[in-house]
C-alpha cells in the first residue's frame, strides 16, 4: 500500500506557487454533482503528492480546500492536470464553489489519449494496467472492502484504505500526462486547444440543463405501465403463459418452427425476431410484440432513468461525452437522448422538454453530406448545393430516370412517389459516405442486390467525382493507416477497416470538429445576447431563452464556416414551451 504523506493547506499553497504542472483528482459521494459531494481531493506534482479528506462540515465554499482550489485556479502559473476534467470540474464547483478561469490553464489527459489513439478504452484503471503495465493494489484493497462490509459510498470507507487509493489516481494522470505531452503538442494541438474550449461549454450546458415537466412525464409512466400490462395479457391470452415473449430463441422457434412462417433474416444462433423482423411478419403475436417492445424502451430507457436523474428543480443534466465516438462525435448519456426516435409514439417524451422562456432550435441541414461535397469536390454536386437544388432529389429522379423538376414538383404537391423517390436517393447517396455496400443497400431499400448496384452506378454516373474520392481516401488510410479531419484528428483503421475511411473524415469534421468550434463561438455570442445552450442531439442545437434579436446573430455564427466550397445552412425552429410542439420559422437569414 501507497503510504500518503500529510500536508497542510498552507504547505501545500507554498509548493503550488513553486509548481507549474499539478494534477488532481477528486473522489466523490457518487457520479451526479447535482447530488453529491466531495469527500476527498488528491494532487501529485513533480516530486510528490497528497491526498487529503474532505470533513462533511467542510464541504462548502468558504472552507480551506474551497481557497486552496481557488489559489490553485487563479494562479497565472500553474497548470493544472485531470483524467476527465468535466467530471472534476462539475464536483468542485457544486461542492466548493470553484473553477477555472479559462480553457488553457488546465489540460485533461484523457482527451490526449483518445487523441493520440482513439481505439484505446479511456477508463484511467485499464489504461494504468494496459500502458504502464500496473496492477494497482489499491484499488483492489479498496473494492474488496467495499463488498465485505457491504458499503455504497466512498464517504463510509476508512481513510487508510481510501486515501492511498486516492493519491495513486492523481499520480497516474501527471505520468500519463508527462507520457502524452510532447505528442500532443507537436503533432495534435489545434484540435486539443478546440477540445479543452468545448469542455468548458459543454460543462455550462450540463450545468443550465432542461427543464422537464415532471408531474406530465409521471402521468406518461403510469399511462406506459397500464399499457403494458394490457399488452402482456393480451399475449398470454394469444400464446398463453409457457411462451417466453423476453426469450429471442423461444420466438424464433413459435413463429418459424410452430407456426411456420418464413424466416426474414437469421441472427447469431437463430432466425432474428428483432423489431425490424416482427413489423414484416404477418401475424398478431408480431403486432402486438412490436408494440410492447416500443412501450417497454420508452418506460424503461427514457422515462425511468429520467425521473430519477431530475435534480430539485426539475431539470435534467445530461452528460455529453466528447471522446464518446471514436472519430470525435459527441455522445449523450443519463439519459442518452441521441435515440430518442421522432415518431408519434416518442412525441410523449419530446413533450416532457419544456421551458418557460421558450426553445429556440438550429438544425444543421444535411451537415455531413455538405462536408462529402465540399472534400469531394464533384463540380454537379457543388453546384446542386449552391443553387439551392435538392441532391437526393436529383440522385432518385436519376435512378428512375425522370426530369428533376418534375419530381420536385410531384413532391411539393405531396405525392407519395415522388416522397418515395426522394427517399431511395437519400439513402443511396449516404450509402456512400458510410460505406454501405450494395447488400446492405438493398436490405434498406427492400430490393435486389442488382438493383442496389444499378442505383450506385446512376449515383456515381450522376457525380463523376465521388468515386475516385473515395477511392483516394480509402487509400490514404491505407497507406498512412489513419485519415485526418479538418482540425487535425485522426481516426487510426486497421487495413481491412478502410472501407470506413471517408465516414470517418466526413464525420469525424462536421460534428467531431466543425459542430464544437461552432458551439464555442456561440457560447461566447450567449453572453451579449442573452439564452442558454440547452441540448446538443445529434446535428441540432437547443438554446433556452433566446431572444427573438439573437436568432439571426446565433444563425450567423452557426452557418459561418469560412473556406467551404458550399454553404452549410442550419433551419430555424421555435417553440414557447414544449420541444415537441416547435415549428420552423423563415426570413431569419443574417
Amino acid at each position: 500500500m501507497t503510504d500518503v504523506v500529510n500536508y497542510s493547506y498552507e504547505e501545500l499553497s507554498n509548493i503550488f506557487r513553486q509548481q507549474r504542472y499539478i494534477a488532481v483528482d477528486t473522489e466523490t459521494t457518487g457520479l451526479h454533482w447535482w447530488r453529491t459531494e466531495v469527500c476527498v481531493v488528491s494532487f501529485a506534482w513533480s516530486g510528490g503528492s497528497t491526498a487529503l479528506w474532505v470533513p462533511k462540515e467542510e464541504r462548502r465554499p468558504d472552507s480551506p480546500m474551497a481557497r486552496l482550489l481557488t489559489e490553485l485556479f487563479d494562479c497565472p502559473t500553474n497548470r493544472t492536470i485531470f483524467w476527465n476534467a468535466k467530471f472534476d470540474f462539475h464536483q468542485i464547483r457544486s461542492t466548493f464553489g470553484v473553477e477555472p478561469k479559462s480553457w488553457d490553464c488546465f489540460h485533461d489527459a484523457m482527451i490526449m489519449c483518445h487523441l493520440l489513439d482513439e481505439n484505446r478504452r479511456m477508463a484511467l484503471k485499464i489504461r494504468v494496467k494496459e500502458d504502464l503495465g500496473i496492477e494497482p493494489v489499491e484499488e483492489k484493497q479498496l473494492k474488496l472492502h467495499m463488498r465485505r462490509n457491504k458499503l455504497n459510498t466512498y464517504d463510509e470507507i476508512p481513510l487508510d484504505i481510501l486515501l492511498p487509493y486516492a493519491v495513486k489516481d492523481a499520480e497516474f494522470t501527471l505520468t500519463f500526462y508527462s507520457n502524452y505531452f510532447s505528442d500532443i503538442r507537436d503533432n495534435f494541438l489545434e484540435v486539443y486547444d478546440l477540445e479543452r474550449k468545448s469542455l468548458l461549454v459543454l460543462m455550462e450546458m450540463e450545468r443550465h440543463g432542461v427543464l422537464i415537466d415532471r408531474p406530465y412525464l409521471e402521468g406518461v409512466q403510469e399511462q406506459l405501465l397500464v399499457e403494458l400490462d394490457e399488452l402482456d395479457l393480451s399475449i398470454k391470452n394469444l400464446v398463453g403463459d409457457e411462451l417466453n415473449i423476453n426469450s429471442p430463441r423461444q420466438l424464433a422457434d413459435y413463429f418459424f418452427r410452430k407456426e411456420g412462417l418464413a424466416p426474414i433474416k437469421m441472427g447469431k444462433n437463430h432466425e432474428s425476431v428483432d423489431v425490424s423482423v416482427l413489423e414484416q411478419l404477418k401475424h398478431p403475436l408480431a403486432e402486438q410484440l412490436v408494440s410492447y417492445r416500443k412501450k417497454f424502451k420508452l418506460a424503461n430507457t427514457y422515462v425511468a432513468p429520467m425521473l430519477e436523474m431530475l435534480d430539485d428543480n426539475g431539470r435534467l443534466h445530461c452528460s455529453y461525452n466528447q471522446v464518446g465516438a471514436k472519430t470525435g462525435r459527441m455522445s449523450c448519456s443519463d439519459p442518452n437522448l441521441q435515440n430518442i426516435p421522432s415518431d408519434r409514439e416518442t412525441s410523449l417524451i419530446r413533450r416532457a422538454f419544456v421551458s418557460d422562456t421558450g426553445m429556440v432550435f438550429f438544425d444543421y441541414s444535411g451537415m455531413e453530406a455538405r462536408v462529402f461535397a465540399h472534400y469531394c469536390n464533384d463540380t454537379k454536386l457543388l453546384n446542386a448545393y449552391n443553387e439551392n437544388l435538392d441532391p437526393y432529389t436529383m440522385v432518385g429522379a436519376s435512378i428512375f430516370d425522370m426530369p428533376y423538376d418534375e419530381v420536385v414538383s410531384k413532391l411539393e404537391a405531396g405525392d407519395e412517389e415522388a416522397k418515395h423517390i426522394r427517399y431511395v436517393g437519400k439513402t443511396t447517396f449516404l450509402s456512400t459516405i458510410y460505406g454501405v455496400g450494395r447488400k446492405r443497400l438493398s436490405g434498406q431499400l427492400e430490393v435486389s442486390m442488382d438493383e442496389a448496384q444499378s442505383f450506385l452506378k446512376s449515383f456515381f454516373n450522376l457525380y463523376p467525382k465521388i468515386r475516385p474520392f473515395i477511392r483516394t481516401i480509402s487509400d490514404q488510410a491505407k497507406v498512412n493507416g489513419h485519415i485526418t479531419t479538418l482540425a487535425g484528428r485522426y481516426r487510426r483503421l486497421e487495413f481491412q477497416d478502410n472501407y470506413k475511411a471517408v465516414n470517418a473524415l466526413i464525420q469525424g469534421t462536421a460534428t467531431g470538429d466543425m459542430l464544437k468550434a461552432s458551439l464555442i463561438k456561440t457560447h461566447e455570442a450567449l453572453k451579449e445576447t442573452g439564452g442558454n445552450l440547452s441540448l446538443v442531439i445529434h446535428d441540432e442545437v437547443s438554446i433556452e431563452g433566446l431572444p427573438d434579436e439573437g436568432i439571426p446573430v446565433i444563425k450567423s455564427i452557426l452557418e459561418d464556416f469560412k473556406g467551404f466550397n458550399v454553404p452549410i445552412p442550419v433551419d430555424v425552429s421555435i417553440s414557447e414551451y414544449s420541444w415537441a410542439d416547435k415549428k420552423e420559422i423563415f426570413n431569419y437569414g443574417a
